[in-house]
Order: structure tokens, then sequence, then C-alpha cells
């Protein structure tokens, strides 16, 4: 049996030390390779170092080559766009931004460099689903046209951009049938044929103010039970918020008979519509130009259903008060009101329904028996689902400070350190003060 002391290098000279024989051993195990037609030399060493000296001239080459290009860059420097208030009243968001045109080390021949706003919305309902335009509809709310020039040295180039949302603008938004975005798409296009491009995504929401809450009045026919409730105005996402409600009318003091409550049901609802347009291509399946077709969808966001926690007072014509804790759960989907201004609306409601069984009343009112009657009282209250405001406040409140109100600059280094005179001036001035050296003549 072959011993692996025969494939060793073999050592003329009895001076080499543990240590080099170990080292030998090493370099002979790890250098066995796994087919036995290749030597267990290493001569390929060398062959390693020329990918690594392409790779050195490559990466050389591109940094080279971005150093000559031209890239654009987005600079927003107006706070978050919030339209505060209703569509009614907003007076929209202003947005304020720069365009950065960075250009390498050498000078770029450019042709032309646009922006454009842009509005996008999108229907997953199409009337045709292969055809892009009828998925999306592009709106195009400004455009500036940024060059001044045809060449461009060498730098970092800024464009300087303004506009005003309109008080009546969608907010951003995503739903189960369809969405609305904006964003700033900036073109350019270089002498030699090369285009240079750069988009920038923007969330526009609306934030309504909170305002008085609302008192709603239900009377429910041929009964003399009647719901009086309490809602806030606006509501916002993962946020709760209470409902007080008074049911009165609950003895009939003519039949003997009165209504108890069994059991409350709430949930909100958000009723999502969008109007499926379609291009000039597929005008047609849809009976012509300027028509289109509306989808709903309708989902439940929360539902709880109450069986306590309620008084109940029969005495005079009887009356139940309650008051129960809403609200959008935050790990579920929603999305705020949005007004159909551009063939996309969401709106939310709140339900509230209640089962009132009737009840005999005798002279003994310790022998209440059921009549076995029931009713459903059925609610429905328009809910308003907005964006917190937090701190900010519209952009036309924004006053710019007084005159008075500016603190006033730190004085000057004239000021704080006065001007001393020359060498030659301070011993003009101290020659007379200072003592007199010269020796004395008796």
């Amino acid at each position: 049996m072959p011993s692996i002391l025969g494939r060793l290098p073999r050592y003329s000279s009895a001076e080499n030390t543990v240590g080099d024989f170990s080292a030998a051993l090493l370099e002979a195990t790890l250098a066995k390779p796994s087919k036995r037609r290749f030597s267990h030399h290493r001569t390929s060493r060398t062959s390693f170092e020329t990918p690594k000296s392409h790779k050195h001239s490559s990466s050389s080459s591109e940094s080279l080559a971005s150093q000559n290009m031209a890239t654009l860059d987005f600079q927003i420097e107006s706070p978050p766009l919030v339209c505060y208030g209703a569509p009614t009243e907003s007076m929209g968001a202003l947005l304020a931004g720069m365009l950065w045109l960075s250009v390498g080390s050498s000078s770029v021949d450019v042709e032309s460099l646009t922006l454009v706003l842009e509005r996008i919305t999108t229907t997953k309902k199409p009337v045709s689903h292969s055809c892009p335009e009828c998925v999306s509809q592009v709106a195009t709310l400004q455009k500036w046209n940024l060059l001044t020039a045809a060449r461009t040295a060498p730098g970092e180039h800024n464009y300087p951009f303004s506009f005003l949302f309109d008080g009546k603008s969608p907010a951003t938004s995503t739903s189960g049938l369809g969405s609305i975005r904006y964003q700033l798409v900036a073109k350019g296009k270089l002498a030699n044929g090369e285009s240079l491009k750069a988009v920038k995504d923007l969330v526009l929401s609306r934030s309504i103010i909170p305002g008085p809450d609302k008192q709603s009045l239900r009377i429910f026919p041929p009964t003399e039970l009647t719901a009086n409730l309490n809602l806030p105005s606006v509501i916002h996402k993962a946020t709760p918020f209470n409902v007080e409600m008074q049911l009165n009318g609950l003895v009939n003091q003519g039949k003997n008979s009165r209504w108890r409550l069994r059991k409350l049901v709430w949930r909100i609802d958000e009723t999502t519509k969008v109007i499926s347009q379609a291009c000039k291509t597929h005008n047609a399946k849809i009976g012509g130009e300027g028509k289109g077709v509306m989808h709903t969808d309708v989902r439940t966001l929360a539902c709880i259903e109450l069986k306590k926690g309620w008084k109940t007072d029969f005495s005079d014509n009887g009356r139940v008060e309650l008051d129960f804790e809403c609200g959008i759960p935050m790990n579920t989907p929603a999305c705020n009101d949005v007004e159909q201004t551009n063939g996309l609306s969401v709106s939310h409601n709140l339900v509230v329904e209640m089962i009132v069984a009737e009840e005999f009343i005798p002279k003994n009112t310790k022998l209440v028996t059921p009549t076995g009657a029931a009713r459903v009282l059925r609610m429905q209250f328009k809910l308003v689902v907005t964006d917190h405001s937090g701190l900010g406040v519209s952009w036309e409140e924004e006053c710019p400070p007084l005159y008075e109100n500016v603190p006033g600059s730190p004085p000057t280094y004239n000021t704080a350190v006065p001007c001393l005179p020359e060498y030659e001036s301070i011993s003009a001035i101290s020659a007379p003060h200072s003592p007199d050296l010269s020796p004395l003549h008796i």
C-alpha cells in the first residue's frame, strides 16, 4: 500500500525543522487535485492577475464615463403637500423645488430639458385589459421648458419650479378599484442622441379641520321609537372615536307594552366608485366618446356586535342610553374620502342596527311576558375620513415675520473691536506722557 510519505517532497538536508515539515505536509494535502490527470504543482497563479487588471481597467473606464455623463435630481423645498379644508373651501397646496443638472468634467451639449407634472388615474377594471391607455389616464397639470442654452458647462446647474395645486384636486389614493397618484418627470436630450430622465413621486393629502360634533335624529314609524346620535365631524384611520346614542319612546301606555333592546351591531362600510373610460381606439365598446362604465365596490372595514353595556329606564316614556367606541383598525387597508372629480370616488358610512323585542306589561309589573314581536332598527350616517392636520397650516396663512420682530444683526468687527491707531501714532501720542529717562545734568 503506497504511503503518503512517498508523495511528500524529499529533503536532502537534516536541517529542516518541524515547522517546515508541517508546512510541506499541509501544502501537499491541499494541493491534491480532484482529478488525477492534473499535477499538484500550482502553475496558473499569474492567470488570476489578468482578470483583475481587466476589471480595474473596465472600472476606470466606467468611472471616466460617469464623470462625463449628466444626471438629473430633484430637491423639494416646500413642506408636505396638504390641502387643508374641504374641496369647496380649500386653497390648495403649494409645491416648490429645484431640479439639479449635474454635468461631469467635460461639457455636454443638451438640446432640450423639460419638466412635467402629471396626475395618473389607474383603474383595475378597464374597458380593455391589454390596452395601457385604457388602464391609466395621464393628465398633464403643468409643463416647464427649463433649458435656455444649447450648451451646458461642467458643474451643478439648478432650475427652480413651483406649482399651486387646486383645492379641488383629489388626494393621492389607492383603493380596490383604482388609484390616483402624482409625479414629476424630468427629461433631457443630449446632442449625441442619449436621453436623461428622472421621476419623483409626490403625495398630495387632504386634511379637514375638525368642527363641532354632529347631532342626528332618526324616527322609526309606526312605532314611537326615536334615536339621537352624537358623532364627530371627521374621523381618522387607526384612531377610535366615541358615539353617544339615546333611544327614546320604549313604553307604549295605550297598548301596555314596551320595547327592550336586545342587541346592537355597528359597522363601517367603504364605498368605492370608479368610472372606467376608454381610449379612442376602444370607444366603440362603450357606445362612443365621452362615455364610461361605472364600477362599485362596497366592503366592510370594521364590525362589532354588542349585547350589553347600556342603561335602560322604563319610567315615563322609557329610554336607553349608551355610548360605544368605533374606529377603523390599524391593520385594515382603508382610503380617505375622495370626491368624484376624476372618475374615482370613495365614501364611508357608519351603519347601526338595533334589534328590539316587544314585551307585554300587565297590571302586575313583575309578570312581564314577551309577545314574540321584534323589529330591526337600521340607521346609516356619513363619515368623513381624513388625515391628521398636525401642526401644519395652509400656505396662505403662513405669514412672514414683521420688520419689528426681526432681531438685530450681530455687531460688526469694527464695532466690537474699535480700530486702533498704527504703531507710529501710538508712539507719538504716548511720548509726552512717558517718563524722561535721559541722564540728569547738575
